[in-house]
């Protein structure tokens, strides 16, 4: 399997202005993989660009994933540009993270999450986990995919997105 960069049972890393792009071509495997983490985790300021998976998020940690440049990244709802797992009670704060352009059909995925707001700024609570803006590239996926795609989770708020598709684009 094509990942860059691969983590198991960590706890207290960081990940900090990596390029973990995939060159031209067609897209293909996942740029971070962390698996069964807790403790803090971060992921910031990198490019995952032209990955099947951008960054696979899995373990009840403390997760902070700021600043990534995911644009080109998430081929499908099992292979998405941002995967969270297995988080029901550890911490999620995400941001600033790009997302869409050509071949990129799914943004994010929540998988066995609880407990979570996922919204823009205008969200209600005001604190959104997990923070997407209008001009973060929801609207600029390309394939006809889901946006978001949420499985076995509880307690889950989506408020204040802007997920619709652009013309001529059904999903």
């Amino acid at each position: 399997t094509d990942v860059s960069v691969r983590t198991s049972s960590c706890s207290g890393l960081t990940f900090d202005n990596l390029d973990v792009s995939k060159p031209a071509g067609a897209q293909g495997g996942t740029g971070i993989n962390i698996s069964s983490s807790s403790g803090a985790m971060t992921v910031k300021n990198c490019k995952v660009s032209n990955r099947r998976t951008g960054l696979y998020c899995d373990g009840n940690a403390n997760w902070t994933v700021i600043d990534n440049d995911l644009r080109t990244s998430g081929f499908n709802s099992n292979e998405p540009a941002l995967y969270f797992t297995s988080v029901s009670s550890g911490t999620i704060a995400a941001s600033n993270n790009l997302f869409g352009g050509t071949g990129a059909n799914v943004a994010l995925r929540l998988h066995n999450c609880s407990n979570k707001v996922i919204g823009d700024v205008n969200a209600t609570p005001a604190a959104a986990n997990i923070l997407i803006n209008d001009a973060d590239g929801l609207l600029d996926l390309s394939g006809t995919d889901v946006s978001i795609y949420a499985t076995n989770c509880s307690n889950l708020t989506f408020d204040n997105l802007d997920v619709s598709k652009p013309a001529g684009v059904q999903g």
